[in-house]
């Protein structure tokens, strides 16, 4: 059953439904603007945030990759060796 307190769409009348709807050209145009406006600086935004990630989570792939190759490796198993060998002379 239907809420008998209910506002009907015939029955309701908003001020900023009025305005908005009788508005002049300029002033949407404007609105429209400010709106495409400010979706471009979130775009912008969320590019370079997302920019500032990819560039970091670059830098972190070098940075583990460096400590992580071959050669690396290799030379610092040696100086494991050598600090072990030492450790055992003294």
């Amino acid at each position: 059953m239907a809420d008998r307190r209910s506002i009907s769409s015939d029955d309701y009348n908003d001020v900023t439904i009025h305005e908005a709807i009788s508005m002049d050209t300029k002033t949407f145009a404007q609105l429209s603007s400010s709106a495409s406006a400010a979706k471009d600086a979130r775009m912008r935004s969320a590019l370079e945030a997302l920019d500032a990630a990819t560039k970091d989570a670059k830098r972190k792939a070098e940075e583990y990759k460096s400590n992580n190759d071959v050669f690396t490796r290799e030379a610092n198993n040696k100086q494991l060796q050598e600090g072990r060998k030492e450790g055992r002379k003294k």
